[in-house]
């Protein structure tokens, strides 16, 4: 890419710094940082309405002094999901005053941990969403993609362009999610599609502000193995078995936003492993499974 400097955001930077040679820092909202994680100006601001009102207020009510602040307290008295967007939209709202304000030099008033990434944002010519499918809600209170909104959100508040690139976006359940999605993906500048069905869940909620293309996968700009080594392959693995071929990718998916991704991805298995059982049982397939990078 010549002398284009590029930084990435990962939900786990530390684990990605050492695949990539470019700079991997943390997403503005979610990921490896914790929501106590907080320094400088907004820390500031919270201890002295700790010290100064969240005491008083919890003593009125009677809470230990164990429990914090009385906001703290009551955010510990609210489910997790409530609790992730309360501080999701006060993260958004404290970002959006701040950068309209004070532009490229806003970062400095964000926490420590928050400042690179923020900065990044500041210092960026345009941002670009790499593909995937992660602008999604399979559930009413999924929280994980919160963590790209925010990015998308103090892209967009910098005015900096921002491209979608060859992504599968939706479906979007819950209506929430609905209203926030039609608003965030209208403030991007052009969103590149993978397939025709994400069109249409774009079409429904109401996207129609960026330029829109259909693409393909990027997957199939990869470069193939070649003829000889496909043949190869296929003779040593594939050619012996008459009949139904089936080839399964199985993928190391870690289900964010659910409630126990162990369980999650361990149903995960079992249904690929009962699928193949099945389909050499009732049809004598021969089941190929091949890795996914």
């Amino acid at each position: 890419l010549g002398d284009v400097d590029l930084t990435l955001l990962s939900d786990t930077p530390t684990l990605d710094q050492g695949k990539y040679d470019e700079k991997v820092l943390s997403m503005p909202f979610g990921g490896e940082q914790s929501s106590d994680s907080r320094r400088g100006f907004l820390r500031s601001v919270i201890q002295f309405y700790n010290r100064q009102m969240g005491w008083r207020l919890g003593g009125a009510l009677s809470v230990s002094e164990n429990s914090g602040s009385f906001l703290s307290f009551l955010l510990q008295k609210l489910p997790a999901y409530w609790r992730t967007l309360i501080r999701f939209y006060l993260f958004i709202l404290y970002a959006t005053i701040v950068c309209r304000v004070f532009g490229t030099k806003s970062y400095w008033l964000f926490g420590k941990k928050r400042r690179a990434t923020v900065k990044a944002f500041c210092m960026a010519d345009a941002v670009v969403f790499v593909p995937g499918g992660y602008f999604l809600t399979p559930h009413a209170k999924h929280a994980h993609w919160l963590r790209h909104v925010s990015s998308l959100a103090i892209a967009s508040v910098l005015k900096k362009p921002v491209i979608l690139s060859a992504c599968s976006i939706g479906p979007f359940v819950g209506k929430h999610n609905r209203l926030l999605a039609k608003y965030v993906l209208n403030k991007a500048d052009m969103i590149v599609l993978r397939e025709k069905l994400s069109r249409r869940y774009l079409e429904q909620i109401g996207v129609c502000r960026p330029k829109i293309y259909e693409t393909t996968d990027a997957a199939f700009l990869l470069q193939a193995s070649g003829e000889k080594r496909a043949e190869e392959l296929f003779d040593r693995h594939v050619k012996a078995v008459k009949g139904l071929r089936v080839g399964v990718s199985v993928r190391p998916y870690d289900f964010p936003g659910e409630n126990n991704t162990n369980e999650s991805q361990k149903h995960y298995m079992e249904v690929v492993a009962h699928l193949a059982d099945y389909l050499v049982a009732q049809y004598g397939a021969g089941v190929f499974f091949m890795p996914q990078g």
